[in-house]
């Protein structure tokens, strides 16, 4: 990262020491950072040379993550604000915290990823709990609102997810190292080995359902917005293949289309699902073949053509995105001029400018809760402002 001189922004990227990490969670974090103090712990002033890029020590290993470090450090030495305090408060519009998320790319999985069970809702065998995991019909009063009760009534007969209602399923384990935080519903196509077809495997997408969001707000979507049952959870995309129906019964359409595309809805033109038929507007209900769980990282397949035609065999491929989010907390540090010129290092003198190469972020009891280590030795002098903002990810 490069630093800049006076009058210019610098940014670095804070680690939450072990207490602030145990304090985020017991405490208000909106909150929590109200002091900075500039850190010179690696300035020997003896010698005219500083430290570049690339040469400041780091603290904390990161073979498990690279967020946190010891909750007993502290910076060996700090620069004055001003007299004999350390401590500055930050700026007030530090408050701010955003949650981003991280798209992971794309990921191509094959059948030594998965684990794939055909599963029957009449067995009794362990595995039959995982229709009730996945929210699917089990009792008689669950599977009448799928086969006798309109939507206008609550029930889903009218709907395409009345396809979900079956005796047996296909259940596709995703081995959890294959994907993130969850998997993007908008990013998924299944290659399933099949027998008794022209072809080898039969091809199955993913998409949302067809609501009043504008194509561009599904782009920023990462599962379905329709919650047509709490049953299924939040994260859910419904799964549909051209072998079983094109989009809309249309035969010049596609479910292929977008798929791996940047904003699949809007550029790529990703079709959207429609859940019931309407004559007005010449739609006509889509035929679901599945539905994917993103946060559990299973796909059930439910059509029964696609399970009686399913062979288990090593053809099995999938792709997908997968997400992470990431919240960060961006704290902002004004070192203004006529302060921290001066330090507390025991090499310093009168004639140096103080050297920074850290910034120490504290709460209102001024324990230290995070550390920003610049990459090289930045210089304070009496007139020279500088502005650092951070970034702690919570």
């Amino acid at each position: 990262m490069g630093f800049i001189s006076s009058s210019s922004d610098v940014t670095a990227l804070a680690k939450l020491t072990t207490l602030g990490r145990e304090l985020i969670f017991s405490e208000s974090s909106g909150n929590l950072i109200s002091y900075f103090a500039v850190g010179d712990s690696n300035a020997n002033y003896t010698i005219s040379e500083t430290l570049t890029s690339g040469t400041i020590p780091e603290i904390g290993g990161t073979l498990v993550n690279n967020k946190v470090i010891p909750g007993n450090y502290e910076l060996k030495s700090k620069a004055f604000v001003t007299g004999t305090e350390k401590f500055k408060a930050i700026d007030d519009k530090s408050k701010s915290i955003v949650t981003t998320k991280i798209s992971q790319g794309l990921n191509s999985i094959t059948a030594g990823d998965v684990q794939l069970y055909v599963l029957n809702r009449t067995d009794t065998t362990a595995l039959t709990n995982l229709f009730y995991t996945f929210g699917l019909p089990i009792t008689d009063t669950e599977k009448r609102l799928y086969t006798s009760v309109a939507s206008a009534s609550g029930g889903f007969s009218d709907l395409a997810i009345a396809d979900l209602n079956q005796d047996q399923i296909i259940a596709i384990a995703v081995n959890t190292n294959e994907y993130a935080e969850q998997i993007d519903g908008k990013t998924i196509k299944i290659d399933l080995p099949v027998s008794g077809h022209s072809a080898t495997t039969i091809s199955i997408y993913s998409t949302f359902a067809k609501t009043v969001e504008s194509a561009a707000d599904k782009d920023n979507l990462y599962s379905d917005s329709a919650k047509l049952s709490n049953k299924f959870g939040n994260n859910i995309a419904y799964l549909v293949s051209d072998f079983i129906q094109r989009p809309n019964n249309d035969l010049a359409k596609s479910w292929a289309t977008g798929y791996n595309t940047y904003k699949p809805f809007t550029v790529g033109k990703k079709e959207q699902l429609n859940m019931i038929d309407n004559s007005r507007l010449s739609l006509v209900k889509d035929k679901i073949v599945g539905i994917a769980y993103l946060d559990k990282g299973f796909f059930i397949i439910t059509d029964p053509t696609l399970v009686g035609m399913y062979v288990r065999n090593e053809l099995f491929t999938a792709s997908f995105d997968s997400i992470q989010s990431e919240v960060t907390q961006n704290i902002i540090c004004r070192l203004e001029r006529n302060e921290f010129y001066t330090s507390d290092n025991s090499t310093f003198t009168n004639d140096n400018s103080v050297s920074i190469s850290e910034i120490g972020l504290y709460d209102s009891k001024k324990r230290l809760i995070a550390v920003a280590m610049l990459d090289r030795q930045v210089e304070k002098t009496k007139n020279n402002l500088i502005v650092i903002g951070m970034n702690i990810t919570l």
